[in-house]
């Protein structure tokens, strides 16, 4: 009898710790997802990622468990400018010690890499996973629960992995009978942390290159997984 007792609370523990988990995946939405800002010589260029994939998990009762990982193909990178969405793509996704990049472009007459650079191409996705979130606050109506945090994870860009930690405004949408979350936070990036080369182009003569950081503006939609 002490022995069922036993296994009956450690399964109970279990349930207590993980039966509430609730997954989501991400909306891929012209309004919402992953935008981004690079200073350069002459202003800034602004881009939108048109695909982010991935999933998290979470209890509203323990929103410190919370886990998860996100992806963001590197080719799915728009600026508005074809000659600089291959230049992204060159900067982000080649291994250069194999590479003819950074030395030369590597991007052909129709912008994309040239044939005998895609067996360099190592580093299609940017990845991002959770490893840890702390609660520094909640509000709570009939309508919706928002949660403010700390999240800490991994961001893997070129091959290289950093820890960083990040303040995010999480919300639940209460009202739809499929719940529906909503995540907002703004990173910041060197790109010599991640040993991130972007070669500077010529342009009548005057090179114009990127600076080091980065701006990244991530509010995600994300539809309950039934």
């Amino acid at each position: 009898m002490k022995k069922l007792l036993g296994i009956f609370a450690f399964f109970l523990s279990i349930q207590l710790c993980f039966g509430n988990l609730t997954s989501y995946r991400p909306l891929n939405t012209p309004q919402t997802g992953v935008n981004f800002s690079i200073p350069y010589t002459f202003g800034t260029h602004k881009g939108h990622a048109e695909k982010i994939y991935g999933k998290i998990e979470f209890d509203r009762n323990h929103i410190e468990g919370l886990r998860g990982h996100f992806k963001v193909p590197v080719k799915s990178m728009r600026t508005g400018k074809s000659v600089r969405d291959c230049h992204l793509v060159e900067a982000l996704g080649l291994d250069y010690t194999s590479s003819r990049f950074p030395e030369n472009h590597v991007c052909n007459n129709d912008n994309e890499l040239e044939r005998d650079e895609a067996a360099h191409f190592l580093y299609p996705f940017i990845h991002f996973k959770i490893i840890d979130a702390k609660k520094m606050g909640e509000e709570q109506t009939d309508a919706f629960h928002k949660y403010g945090l700390i999240v800490t994870g991994l961001w893997t860009i070129h091959g290289r992995e950093v820890s960083k930690s990040h303040k995010v405004e999480l919300t639940v949408d209460l009202k739809k009978r499929s719940l529906k979350l909503r995540i907002k936070t703004t990173p910041q990036f060197s790109l010599k942390e991640f040993d991130v080369i972007v070669k500077p182009a010529k342009i009548l003569g005057i090179k114009i290159g990127v600076k080091d950081n980065v701006s990244v503006d991530l509010d995600l939609v994300l539809n309950e997984v039934q």
